[in-house]
């Protein structure tokens, strides 16, 4: 009992301290925030002074009612200049307006100058007749190959070798002399057997003609296409100068026997042979664009110089 009494004793006497601790440090608060709320309340009275809106209203005060303002304010609430805000269109823009490439043009140029650039319609059928010349004077040189096309060709080409290539134009000339026997004398070689035909040195340079050109076709199609296109036009161009015309069914011809007469090579590629095909009917159709520009420029020349 004696015991008990005693821890009894000391457990009040232990948390009264505490208690006491606790009121005191609550009366600091209350205090301290009793201060903080009065400079707080000094602050925006001060402020409400200063800055009251200006309100010619039908209350007759002259002071607009509206609650106390905010302590601080966002500056994008402010207004930045005292212009009426313009409405733009949809399809107008603000920086770029419409009429801007006309308006620096008239700058920048004299007054008959901009006057004869003003849309008419004679200034635009001038400007579609020249459209029209530079679209005809311009050679299109489409391959019709894509440049996976164009890397399995030059593939095939590493692998068939110069005694390979020399061997298919080899094949293209007998096969186009066993086709038409008038091409004898179109190339100037004797008609004779085959087999003492293609040991003939004319037959031989004619063979080496055909792989020289299928060579640079190859070797600059992906690298040089205009530098093709061009070579190939002027081969056509050359054409004119032999004697002779070459119909279109003899092209037709040239064609058909080329693609039948590949390198050994190509087939062994899966897509060899079509891709082959493809190339031909680029290198036929180029060679017959120069072909027909040199017999147009003939008869203008022609018809310019009677005799």
């Amino acid at each position: 009992m004696g015991n008990q009494s005693s821890n009894s004793s000391s457990s009040t006497t232990t948390t009264t301290p505490s208690r006491m601790n606790s009121g005191n440090r609550s009366e600091k608060l209350l205090r301290r925030n009793k201060r903080t709320a009065y400079h707080v309340n000094q602050q925006q009275q001060q402020q409400q002074q200063q800055i009251i809106p200006i309100f010619s209203g039908g209350n007759g005060t002259g002071i607009f009612p509206c609650s106390e303002p905010r302590t601080s304010r966002s500056r994008s609430l402010e207004p930045q200049c005292a212009e009426a805000v313009k409405v733009i269109e949809h399809s107008q823009s603000a920086r770029y307006p419409k009429n801007r490439r006309i308006r620096q043009r008239n700058n920048y140029l004299s007054p008959e100058s901009a006057a004869n650039l003003q849309p008419s319609s004679a200034n635009n059928d001038k400007v579609e007749a020249e459209k029209r010349k530079v679209v005809e004077e311009i050679t299109i040189c489409n391959t019709g190959l894509t440049q996976h096309q164009k890397l399995i060709l030059q593939k095939i080409w590493m692998i068939a070798g110069p005694r390979e290539i020399i061997e298919c134009g080899k094949s293209i000339l007998s096969h186009l002399l066993r086709t038409n026997s008038t091409l004898f004398a179109i190339f100037h070689l004797p008609q004779c057997p085959e087999t003492e035909l293609i040991a003939l040195p004319g037959f031989i340079r004619q063979a080496a003609n055909f792989a020289m050109v299928f060579d640079f076709v190859m070797t600059n199609l992906i690298d040089d296409l205009e530098k093709v296109c061009f070579a190939l036009e002027s081969l056509g161009r050359h054409h004119t100068e032999l004697g002779f015309t070459i119909e279109p069914s003899m092209w037709s011809l040239f064609q058909r026997v080329i693609e039948d007469n590949p390198p050994k090579a190509v087939h062994q590629n899966a897509h060899g042979h079509p891709t082959w095909k493809l190339m031909v009917s680029f290198l036929i159709r180029q060679m017959r664009v120069g072909y027909n520009k040199a017999l147009e420029e003939q008869e203008v020349q022609k018809a310019s110089n009677p005799p």
